[in-house]
């Protein structure tokens, strides 16, 4: 069983900046650099459900501050450029920038990964940052899914304490002015997650499918206090009712990165109250990963409800223990890997977060598991 605390204190010294969720190179037990890898939006997301499910079984002031100060995060990125609502990758300080992270803007050689961002239009300063875009709907997934996590888990019914009070209501300032100014800005872009400049990748990742746009509007719906948005129900619906036929394509393919995705808009669209069409969704999901005994797919798929055999569970158990006696995954996040290769340790000295262990034990405690 994984020491849950030791990983969240490695994870606040060495796995963030800001709020924002970073891996980090590793020599002879020293951490001595900020990896350049961008998935950044997606585990700070990641890290917040985790921060929140901690929250939810133990409501004191220390977790409390864990989840703001990663909401803290969030909205650094979604607000750091001139228009609030855009989502960025990452955003890093200018100081020291090239000791902590290689970033030096007056850096020519190409062989830079931020030289060569900047060379292609997607890096922007700011006078204390710089912060990279080119975002696709894999940041917003996990983003989305935080910040689902954390408005269930603040506004479960409890006692709110008076030291407890004024960060209680800036978790809820945070969430609802994160929510409506993603939803605004997506919709001004005709969902399109293009930067400030207008933008995009070569791909149409940068466009949001229609399960996480209405998860996203169904989290505003709640954060507002309003009915249930009508938007995309027409189509979710259908997609739910001709789930076989809207699904067969994810048998060609082995992608766990993709499945990854798909568990957490299933389980966002379930906590925000979609969740009998999320249930059958994970129910075809599970056909297709049964063999993988991925622990973070397996405990979402009992927290919603699903019948998980022991067999399963056991399976799922099993891989969760392997990933922690590996000692962590050099990844963002160990369950978007097959499973051979989601218990295999840091390779080039580079070191993953362990979102992958925090969160998955903090959900499977929240749901009793």
């Amino acid at each position: 069983m994984a020491d849950i605390d030791s990983y969240d204190k490695l994870y606040w010294k060495n796995h963030q900046m800001d709020g924002i969720t970073f891996c980090r190179w590793k020599h002879n037990e020293a951490h001595y650099g900020y990896d350049t890898g961008a998935d950044n939006a997606l585990a700070t997301g990641l890290y917040l459900a985790a921060a929140s499910y901690r929250f939810s079984m133990s409501r004191n002031i220390p977790n409390l501050n864990k989840m703001l100060d990663t909401l803290r995060g969030i909205h650094l990125l979604t607000h750091i450029t001139p228009k609030p609502g855009v989502l960025v990758r990452l955003a890093f300080p200018l100081e020291d920038s090239y000791k902590k992270i290689g970033y030096d803007r007056n850096n020519h050689d190409e062989t830079n990964t931020w030289t060569r961002r900047r060379l292609e239009g997607t890096l922007y300063e700011t006078v204390t940052r710089f912060y990279y875009t080119k975002t696709t709907r894999d940041q917003l997934t996990g983003i989305v899914y935080g910040l689902a996590v954390a408005w269930n888990a603040i506004n479960a019914k409890w006692r709110v304490t008076s030291p407890q009070a004024e960060k209680v209501e800036n978790v809820r300032i945070i969430i609802k002015e994160v929510v409506n100014d993603l939803v605004t800005r997506l919709q001004e872009t005709n969902w399109s997650l293009k930067d400030h400049t207008g933008f995009v990748g070569k791909t149409n990742a940068h466009k949001p499918n229609k399960q996480l746009r209405y998860a996203l509007l169904l989290l505003q719906s709640r954060v507002n206090g309003q009915e249930k948005p009508k938007q995309y129900k027409t189509r979710m619906k259908l997609f739910f009712k001709f789930i076989r036929l809207h699904t067969f394509y994810y048998g060609l393919t082995r992608n766990m990165y993709a499945f990854n995705l798909r568990y957490m808009i299933a389980h966002t669209l379930y906590i925000t109250g979609e969740q009998k069409g999320a249930k059958k969704w994970l129910d075809r999901l599970s056909k297709y990963t049964k063999s993988e005994d991925n622990a973070f797919f397996v405990y979402i798929e009992k927290a919603c409800g699903l019948g998980v055999s022991d067999e399963r569970m056991k399976g799922a158990d099993h891989q969760y223990n392997r990933l922690v006696e590996s000692g962590g995954h050099n990844s963002f996040f160990a369950w978007q890997k097959e499973k051979n290769k989601a218990a295999s340790n840091g390779t080039n000295n580079r070191y993953g977060p362990n979102i992958d262990i925090i969160l998955s034990y903090w959900l499977k405690k929240n749901y009793n598991i």
